[in-house]
This record gives structure tokens, C-alpha cells and sequence, in this order.
């Protein structure tokens, strides 16, 4: 199935299925949102996607985070699912969302210009995004 990227925003739940607790998440038009869940209830998941959708449907120059509790969870845990969504994602739209990519700084910029960026909510990764302006 294939998506023009104009229609996409209106199809994400056929992109990727989610649950109904996932799907408050990601479409939250909340500046800030929680999603308590137990082991294996799809917290991280809903994240990346939140993060993905978030950053497509937000106008050029916009920055979205996803925080993790450590660099090491950043880069084994909350990456990987990042890639894996993103080839999900270039395998049912037929486009790459990722313009460009600085794997050293965590940052990746979608086609529409809008930016997301992974960092450690540790004091260092904080410090790292001090007076940035994150969000829409």
C-alpha cells in the first residue's frame, strides 16, 4: 500500500496499527503526554512513532526529542526501533522520511524539515539541548 505524502498525516494508523492507548499518544495534541504501561505494552514504540509522526506533520525548523534514561538506552533501545519504523515506513509509503542524518549528534532531519533528536535525560544530555527550542 502506497501513500502520498500529503495523505499520510490521515493514514498513520494503517502505516503502523496501534493499539488504542498508543493511539491517544501519538495523536495527543498535547504539548506533553504520558503513557504508563506495564512490560511489553508498547511504551517505547508509541514513542518512536509519536516522535516520527510528530516531526512529519510539524512545520520546517521544528525540533522533537525523544528522551531516554541513559546514552546507552538512547543507542540500544530507542535508535534501533527508530530505524526499524523508519524502513516500515519506506517500505509502505515509498519514501525515505529522513532527508539527512548525523548519527554522531543523534539528529536526523525529515523531508519536510522539521528535526528530531535523541538524547539521555542524564545532566549531560541535558546540557547538550540547553536553550533549544524544542517543539511547535
Amino acid at each position: 500500500m502506497r501513500f502520498d505524502a500529503r495523505e499520510l498525516v490521515n493514514a498513520w494508523d494503517e502505516v503502523f496499527p496501534m493499539t488504542e492507548a498508543q493511539r491517544r499518544l501519538v495523536f495527543s495534541d498535547r504539548r506533553n503526554s504520558l503513557f504508563l504501561g506495564g512490560i511489553g505494552s508498547g511504551k517505547t514504540w508509541a514513542l518512536i512513532n509519536c516522535l516520527l509522526y510528530s516531526a512529519i506533520k510539524s512545520p520546517e525548523g521544528v525540533t522533537v526529542c525523544g528522551f531516554g534514561r541513559s546514552g546507552i538506552d538512547v543507542a540500544n533501545v530507542l535508535k534501533p526501533l527508530f530505524h526499524a519504523q523508519r524502513e516500515r515506513f519506506k517500505d509502505v509509503v515509498g519514501i525515505d522520511p529522513i532527508w539527512s542524518e548525523s548519527k554522531t549528534y543523534g539528529r536526523y532531519t525529515t523531508q519536510w524539515g522539521a528535526q528530531i533528536l535523541f538524547r539521555p535525560y542524564d545532566s549531560a544530555g541535558l546540557d547538550a539541548i540547553r536553550g533549544l527550542t524544542i517543539g511547535a
